[in-house]
């Protein structure tokens, strides 16, 4: 499941663009984040795979997302994306998802742009058998996938990327 949308954070934008990141360092292929069936190059180390992540409690507004999306959210996190770091190819494994609802199988994440595009950020996705590439977004585009969609992120820009990751079940 792949699908482009755009939200409206209204508030919340600026203070997910103001928080402070540098309270969770981690590398993304040293976490739940990536999968560990997929064979990495040597190349990718801790050093060009950093992530900062955030997790949000109801400081957001939940409701109004919710309300956009069409999904019963469960978690919030953001994620900072340094200059120079990627987020190899992977699959959504919904780690905490899992350990929260370990009854349930229909896990989504809506991953929303805070942060203005700039030229050297780029998001892929595998699309069924075609190939996305996400480029030019504003804060507020973004896409809603299950754990299905192989999808990488890159930022060889000058300036990081923050997104907001909404993780639940599509409202029924």
């Amino acid at each position: 499941m792949f699908t482009h949308v755009d939200i409206d954070l209204g508030n919340d934008l600026e203070t997910i663009r103001n928080a402070d990141y540098s309270e969770r360092t981690l590398s993304a292929i040293h976490s739940n984040i990536v999968n560990p069936e997929y064979d990495y190059a040597p190349s990718l180390c801790k050093e060009n795979t950093t992530i900062q992540q955030l997790w949000w409690d109801r400081e957001l507004d939940w409701n109004a997302v919710e309300n956009q999306l069409g999904i019963k959210i469960i978690t919030a996190s953001s994620i900072l994306l340094p200059p120079g770091n990627v987020i190899p190819w992977h699959t959504d494994t919904f780690v905490k998802m899992k350990k929260l609802h370990p009854e349930r199988n229909d896990f989504v994440r809506a991953m929303i742009y805070v942060t203005e595009y700039e030229p050297g950020q780029v998001t892929q996705i595998r699309n069924g058998t075609g190939l996305e590439t996400y480029t030019k977004w504003t804060p507020g585009s973004g896409y809603l996938i299950d754990d299905t969609v192989p999808h990488v992120n890159i930022n060889g820009s000058n300036k990081p990327v923050i997104t907001i990751n909404f993780s639940g079940f599509i409202n029924a």
